[in-house]
């Protein structure tokens, strides 16, 4: 499972001519799937909690989640539809995941993956 995950002033998408989802600051998460994918994959690609917006309060840039902002993720579409996605980018903030290199980045790079999940 891959997944490119952006900060975002605002992100809609659109099929035939109509909105069919929106949403204002937050993140963008453009998502691909394989067939051998499974939970692992998605429990990997949960963003809720990356660290990826600023924190106001003590001027670190790379503090808070789009849940402690209550901002929202937009991650709708209709599978298989012909989709318009605008967005307004809020970056550079650009993260692209691949669950496949899981193991190979936690050993090389040591990162916390515990702030990729929910838990």
């Amino acid at each position: 499972m891959r997944a490119v995950v952006q900060r975002v002033a605002s992100a809609s998408v659109e099929v035939e001519g109509r909105v069919v989802s929106e949403i204002g600051p937050g993140l963008l998460v453009l998502v691909g799937l394989h067939e051998s994918d499974g939970e692992a994959d998605a429990d990997y690609m949960k963003v809720l909690n990356m660290r990826l917006f600023p924190n106001e309060k003590n001027d670190k840039k790379w503090d808070q989640s789009v849940m402690q902002k209550n901002y929202g993720v937009l991650l709708d579409g209709i599978f298989g539809a012909m989709m318009k996605v605008h967005l307004v980018n809020d970056g550079p903030v650009t993260m692209n995941l691949d669950s496949s290199q899981l193991s190979r980045v936690s050993a090389i790079f040591a990162i916390d993956v515990s702030l990729f999940s929910l838990s």
